[in-house]
């Protein structure tokens, strides 16, 4: 595999649609006054940005054998993430909040699978 320009831009977009879900949930942070849910959105956030640094880190590769390795394990993480999408969603107490949320780390996981 090559490290194509769509490549990146795969990535771009999984960074992107990611800092989004994050946007809401700090969104979420500060209408709530639960200092259970205040922490259960703060370690959802910090596991996003983890996610999102890999990505970053990941875009800056120019090597192709050091880009498959880092993608394939980005790709176990995006799996980890598909199955816990609905669960950070779940921690913004609006249901249309929670939605947006877990259908933007939807689409961001499908940018990863495309890697």
């Amino acid at each position: 595999m090559s490290v194509m320009a769509a490549d990146k831009q795969s990535l771009s977009n999984a960074s992107q649609l990611i800092s989004n879900a994050v946007s809401l949930l700090l969104q979420a942070s500060r209408a709530s006054t639960d200092p259970v849910a205040l922490l259960k959105i703060h370690n959802e956030i910090v596991y996003l940005n983890t996610i999102t640094t890999n990505v970053a880190q990941i875009m800056v590769i120019a090597d192709d054998a050091t880009f498959d390795t880092a993608t394939a394990a980005l790709k176990q993480q995006a799996a980890t993430l598909q199955s816990q999408a609905e669960a950070i969603g779940a921690v913004a107490a609006d249901a249309a909040t929670a939605a947006q949320i877990t259908g933007w780390i939807v689409q961001a996981v499908a940018f990863i699978a495309v890697l």
